[in-house]
């Protein structure tokens, strides 16, 4: 019993540690974008286009929802995870600036992408990243490969949206393509199907 316990704290601290190890890069990823030069985009600022953006991977199926028990002692999804068959390609929502895209613990082979007025998406779980820090990318541009890397038993993508640090839920940002504004496009896996996405070890190296 006390081997148990003391596996549990462990993991409960592994899985503490994975998330403020992602805030402090965002936050010094924020700082760092602040003083890069701007470039000219025709396209408008992703906050004033709520609701208007398509999924990374259209038509998926969610794993797990924003906001829903990860069952890890109160720990909650600050992102969505998409169900997806490795190598399957994964696109970028909005125009912007790559700030980071390389390996992160508990999220795998990690892209962040910048979109101005402290917005940022993460799509984490990739099994290759096509994409450099620096570069800039559009709606619709392939930015990496889905895979398990950070510890998915199977294949998925974590995406996440943030404002300056904040985690905001994905279904009101996105939508299926062609479909109606708000309009999320994606089912959800029952829960026997969604256990054997779901992480054994979060930090399982790739």
């Amino acid at each position: 019993l006390e081997q148990t316990i003391t596996s549990a704290e462990e993991h409960v601290g592994a899985l503490r540690l994975e998330v403020e190890g992602l805030r402090s890069l965002l936050v010094q990823l924020e700082l760092q974008a602040a003083a890069l030069p701007e470039a000219e985009v025709s396209q408008a600022p992703i906050g004033r286009l709520r609701s208007q953006r398509v999924w990374p991977i259209p038509a998926a199926q969610f794993i797990a929802r924003f906001g829903g028990d990860k069952g890890d002692a109160g720990q909650r999804w600050d992102g969505v995870l998409i169900a997806a068959s490795e190598g399957t390609e994964v696109r970028a929502v909005h125009n912007g600036r790559v700030v980071y895209s390389d390996w992160l613990r508990g999220f795998g082979l990690l892209t962040i992408i910048d979109h101005d007025e402290g917005y940022m998406t993460l799509y984490g779980h990739n099994q290759t990243l096509l994409k450099e820090p620096g570069e800039w990318v559009a709606p619709g541009d392939l930015i990496a490969l889905s895979g398990a890397s950070g510890g998915l038993r199977s294949p998925g993508l974590y995406f996440a949206i943030r404002h300056r640090g904040k985690p905001l839920d994905p279904q009101r940002w996105c939508r299926a393509p062609g479909g109606a504004d708000g309009a999320d496009g994606a089912g959800y896996l029952q829960p026997d199907s969604q256990a054997e996405h779901l992480a054994e070890s979060p930090i399982q190296q790739p």
